[in-house]
């Protein structure tokens, strides 16, 4: 599917830019060097497994905290905290006993990701308060799951090298507080292996890629620190 084709996102920069160009306006203070940018997007999903009767609850934060290094170019870095809980179970008859017997499955997962890596975003104003913008950040995410509290239960670990590139569209709410859409292609190369007791089990998993589209709301905060303060004309 085009989804899921990095030559969609390079569709998109191309007519954006093509939309700043046409329709170029000055770049306000808040675009300009030495300007702080800090925000981020933070969201939670909950969903439930009718079949195995299984909740799962998502916690998903990804914060930018960058600077202006020249007019529109920003650099920083872009931390990842995800959290994923899952428990639920079902029952089943077992047929193969005589008289037949119930079997309970009970099924509980969590989840824990932690990433880091820098990221750099370009903007090209559309208007005094709309902009699109190019972002791009590689980084480095280490994955837990545990499926099961029992301390005896494997737990399986994973080394992510995760990249994200494309356009998004900032809209400034106040003077100093922007609402942010993007639409991100993200690609993570994965090693995993299972431990148990801090004692790898087996031999490590061949490493996999996966790919594919991320759409993202959320919100940015500028610090002008490059604005000059007023200054009082002396009396004559």
């Amino acid at each position: 599917m085009i989804w899921r084709k990095p030559v969609f996102v390079l569709v998109l920069l191309c007519l954006l830019s093509q939309t700043g160009h046409s329709q170029a306006t000055s770049t306000p203070d808040y675009l300009s060097k030495g300007t702080m940018m800090v925000g981020g997007s933070l969201g939670f999903e909950f969903s439930t497994d009718h079949q195995d009767h299984v909740n799962t609850g998502t916690f998903d934060f990804n914060p930018l905290f960058g600077a202006f290094v020249t007019k529109r170019f920003v650099l920083g870095i872009a931390p990842v905290i995800q959290y994923t809980k899952s428990s639920g179970g079902y029952s089943y008859i077992d047929s193969s006993h005589n008289p037949p017997q119930t079997v309970n499955i009970t099924l509980s997962t969590s989840q824990t990701s932690l990433g880091l890596g820098p990221f750099a975003r370009y903007y090209i104003p559309i208007s005094s308060k709309v902009h699109v913008f190019v972002h791009a950040s590689p980084s480095i995410m280490a994955t837990w799951i545990s499926y099961s509290r029992e301390a005896s239960s494997p737990i399986q670990r994973t080394i992510s090298a995760n990249w994200v590139l494309g356009p998004g569209l900032s809209v400034m709410l106040t003077r100093s507080v922007a609402l942010e859409v993007s639409l991100y292609y993200q690609g993570m190369y994965h090693r995993s292996a299972q431990f148990v007791n801090g004692n790898l089990l087996g031999a490590s998993g061949s490493p996999y890629v996966d790919n594919g589209m991320v759409l993202n709301v959320g919100f940015q905060v500028y610090l002008d620190k490059g604005k000059k303060k007023e200054t009082t004309p002396a009396a004559p």
